[in-house]
This record gives C-alpha cells, structure tokens and sequence, in this order.
C-alpha cells in the first residue's frame, strides 16, 4: 500500500507516575488471622497514589477448614482493600519471627489450609495479583523451613495452582525454587505455570543476598553450563531464564542498601534485565533516599529529575504513544498508530490496545491489538481506515484507549489523557 501524503499528530508524554493496575510501589500491612484490626489506622497508612499492598496474614498452627470466623474475617480484610482500589498481593505464613523451623506445621496442616485459604482469596481474585510462597519458612519467605526440599515445593505449588483462580500468580523467592517445580524439559509449562520471584534482597549484595549463588569462575559460561538444573545459578546465567519467564509472570520485592553503590545506568540496566513490577516504598529506606537525591541520567523529558521519580514511573508497564500518523490513499484515510512500552515490564493482564470512533454520541472499536507480552522498549503498531465523515455529517473524534478483557478498571497511557483514560488522536 502506497501512501501519497502524511501528516503527524503530536501527543504531548505525561512525565507524571500513572497509577495503573499491577504495577508500582508497595507497602506492607501485617495481621494476625482472626484478631481485631483497626480499618481507621490501616487507612491511615495507606497511600492514595499506591495501587498495590502487600497483605502479610500469621496463621494459627491448626486446620482452619470449615471455621467460619475465618472465612468472615479473611472477607473483612480483603473487601477493605477491593473496596479501596487496591490490588493485593498475599503472603500467608505461620511465623512473624523468625523461626520458621520452630513454627511449621505438620505437613498435613499446611496442605489442608491452602484449600480453604484460597476458597475465599478467589472470591476477591479480580483485586488479588499474586500469592507470595508456599506458608512455609520464617516470615513465609521460603528460607528457614523443613519444607524447601523438591518434594515439598512441588506439592505445595501444586496444591497453591490447583486452587487458586487461575488469573491470580504464585511466586516464589529464589529462581531455583522454580525450576524444581518446572522440569528442565518442559520450558513450555512458563506461560501455564505464571510462577514468578519476589526478590527481597535486590541490589544488597551481589547474590541479592541469596537470590542467586556466587560466582565460581571453575564452573562454566554458559546458562546451566555444568550447573544442575536444580541448584541454584550466578546471577549472569539466572537473568536469561529470569528474562524469558519475564512475559509471563512478574518479578519484584525490595531494595536493600549495600556497601557499594550502583549507579543509575547499572540499576536501570539490571531492573530492566529482571523486568521489575513492584517495589516496597518503605524498605530499604536508606537505598529509597539515596534515589531521591541521584539524578536519573536521562535526557529528554526525564532530564533533572531523579532516579526515584523514574523507577516510581517506570515499574511495570508504561505504555507511550510515540508516533501518531494520518495517511492518504485516493479518498481514503489511515490511522497509523505507534505504541512503545517504556516500562520496565509486562502488563501481567489480558490488556488491549484500542483505537475508538466516537460519532453522534455513538462509539465504536475500529482496531484492537494484543499487549500482555510487550515487554521493556518493544513496540505496537496500529492502522486502521477511518470513516468518511464529511459524507455523513457532523464531527467524529478518534481516541486511543487501554482495556483488559472482563474489566471495568481503567487504565492510562503515559500521554496526556482525560479522566476516563482515553486520549484524543484525531478530529475531523
């Protein structure tokens, strides 16, 4: 197709934070099941710009099925949060302390719990983004358990999947966790398995403090290069698997300050490579504040600002609208649209990208894309005919419009948008 002439639409870049589902900074609200909480003081930590929280719930060491304190109290905690707007994420576990060899259950308790746990988790799954571990270990983050052995992970991933609502991912805390549950021939079970990693060590030391295995220059380059392929990797050759299972569950957790600083470019690089979603807003405090006074090292719109205000606006997906073209072919009009996601991840979400026609009052979708596994600087094109409006009369206004499948939320591009999301690319 042979376009004769063009012409290019400006859409100005909103530099502003977008609060977009499933994306963002966190913070943590800890309970104990079944003991009162204040819903007063658990507002007041909130942050309205956050989207996500991160609920921590210590269980009792007993089977819970059948309870239905539980069942109404779990309802309290998590309609608090829906009702607000968040999307959680859940962390089970049965120790707050640090003693998690000391406070596992029997292995029949924990595995009987899941079941009535998620029963009433996936009444709220429209608002709950994934489930953190498997109950086990000290503070439920997988480390000082009996249960971290092939088998048990295996079961209790399997138990967790079997469960639970299927929009709704489970991650896990190191890389290797999850390739004891995905076998090395069944590269294929990624995109079903949606098991992702919370890396609560990111930047404190150069194994994550523990995320990933040291470096041992007797063993080999290449990824699992006489490496087994459940036993923990350097961080070099755990990014690629990290990078591929990117698309289809997300990667997060928290900051933690070490003795050698990055830079800008070094953590921008890395946050890219691990296609980070989520971050703690709180934790580490003293790695948060030193983003706030480091300047971000970009040109551009982002020139002078800081490197916190660009990994706050960059985490998760960030969809720009680069280039908007009209065409001309004969009598006909085209609409050339150009979508980059800037941020560092995926949607994580059956999201589209819509171009709508607005005439009379009438609306209508007049192309729609796929954008659930745009990852990091890759691109969506968009062309579409428009109508003849002069032959039909009266003014038509084109607009670029996020959505997902099954939802009512609303979601933005990072471009100057009114308040229903939608911004306008073309009048005539």
């Amino acid at each position: 197709m042979i376009f004769k002439t063009f012409h290019n639409i400006e859409v100005p870049e909103n530099i502003e934070n977008i609060r977009n589902p499933r994306r963002g900074w966190y913070r943590i609200f800890p309970f104990t099941l079944g003991e009162t909480w204040d819903p007063i003081q658990t507002e007041s930590s909130l942050v309205k710009e956050d989207v996500l929280v991160l609920v921590e719930i210590l269980l009792p060491n007993r089977k819970l099925k059948g309870d239905t304190n539980v069942a109404q109290w779990l309802r309290q905690v998590f309609s608090f949060f829906q009702e607000r707007g968040y999307d959680m994420m859940l962390r089970f576990s049965y120790d707050f302390e640090g003693k998690g060899y000391e406070r596992d259950p029997d292995e029949d308790v924990v595995l009987e719990n899941i079941e009535p746990l998620l029963d009433i988790v996936n009444e709220y799954a429209s608002h709950v983004f994934l489930i953190q571990g498997i109950t086990v270990g000290s503070w439920g983050e997988m480390h000082s358990s009996r249960y971290l052995t092939k088998e048990y992970i295996r079961q209790f991933l399997e138990k967790i999947q079997w469960h639970k609502h299927p929009d709704i991912f489970r991650s896990v805390r190191k890389p290797f966790f999850w390739r004891m549950f995905c076998k090395e021939n069944e590269w294929e079970k990624m995109e079903d398995e949606k098991i992702g990693l919370y890396n609560d060590g990111i930047l404190g030391s150069p194994t994550d403090l523990g995320t990933f295995s040291e470096e041992n220059p007797q063993r080999g380059e290449g990824i699992g290069e006489k490496y087994t392929w459940e036993e923990p990797w350097p961080k070099k050759k755990e990014l690629p698997l990290l990078e591929e299972n990117a698309y289809y569950a997300p990667v997060g957790g928290e900051v933690v300050a070490a003795e050698r600083k990055s830079s800008p470019d070094e953590m921008r690089s890395y946050f890219q490579k691990l296609h980070l979603t989520y971050l703690n807003r709180d934790y580490d405090g003293k790695e948060l504040n030193r983003w706030k006074n480091l300047d971000c090292g970009e040109d551009g719109i982002w020139k002078g600002k800081s490197f916190y205000e660009y990994v706050e606006a960059h985490l998760g997906y960030r969809f720009v609208i680069r280039k908007v073209r009209w065409k001309r072919k004969g009598n006909a009009k085209f609409l050339h649209l150009e979508i980059c996601n800037t941020g560092f991840s995926c949607p994580y979400g059956k999201m589209y990208a819509m171009i709508v026609e607005e005439y009379q009052e009438k609306r209508k979708i007049i192309a729609r894309e796929k954008l659930s596994t745009i990852r990091c600087h890759e691109y969506k094109e968009l062309v579409v005919e428009l109508s003849k409006g002069k032959e039909r009369g009266g003014k038509t206004k084109i607009y670029a419009v996020l959505a997902e499948d099954n939802s009512h939320r609303r979601y933005y591009y990072a471009n100057l948008s009114d308040e229903q999301g939608r911004v306008l690319l073309y009048e005539y």
